[in-house]
């Protein structure tokens, strides 16, 4: 089990399972720093080996500064059955604002918490620009003899499913 997790806060046992989400038990509290709102995915990934690719790329203009946040806890889900995309977050209980991170806080996410982006298996983080809903499914490659983050972007819908096979989870503001 992976166990270099930065901050350990409180004993945080977020929302227990949903009949479609398991929640990860963790010894330690997962951490999202306090953020400035200035780093986006297109600005920042050259400059740290990450790669971004996706369908709704070119289709969304992601490129878009977010508001300074203050230190956050986040939660990880494994997804227990195959669902529609939007209706897995919803299964939480709340309203997917209260589920979004900002770019800026999932690029710190990724960078201080390399030992829980697998290789194995996408993570799926719900954001939001404007009034739309997007996610970004973080997994690591091997590239140049490094795991470097892959992003996939998509629109947060309920035409397209998370399945069970692929073995996803999901990472959400701590409810």
């Amino acid at each position: 089990m992976e166990s270099n997790i930065i901050g350990q806060i409180q004993n945080n046992e977020g929302i227990n399972d949903t009949q479609i989400l398991k929640l990860v038990k963790n010894k330690k509290s997962l951490l999202v720093h306090a953020v400035n709102g200035s780093l986006f995915f297109t600005l920042y990934h050259e400059e740290m080996d990450m790669r971004i690719i996706g369908s709704c790329i070119n289709e969304i203009n992601i490129n878009v500064r977010s508001l300074p946040t203050k230190q956050a806890l986040v939660d990880i889900y494994d997804i227990k059955k195959d669902y529609p995309q939007e209706d897995t977050f919803k299964s939480l209980g709340v309203s997917l604002d209260d589920l979004c991170l900002n770019q800026h806080q999932i690029i710190d996410f990724i960078y201080s918490n390399q030992k829980r982006i697998c290789s194995e298996r996408q993570t799926y983080i719900p954001f939001k620009i404007e009034d739309n809903f997007f996610f970004v499914s973080v997994k690591k490659y091997k590239m140049k003899g490094v795991f470097a983050p892959v992003l996939w972007f998509g629109v947060l819908n309920n035409e397209s499913r998370f399945f069970k096979m692929d073995n996803p989870r999901i990472l959400v503001k701590h409810i």
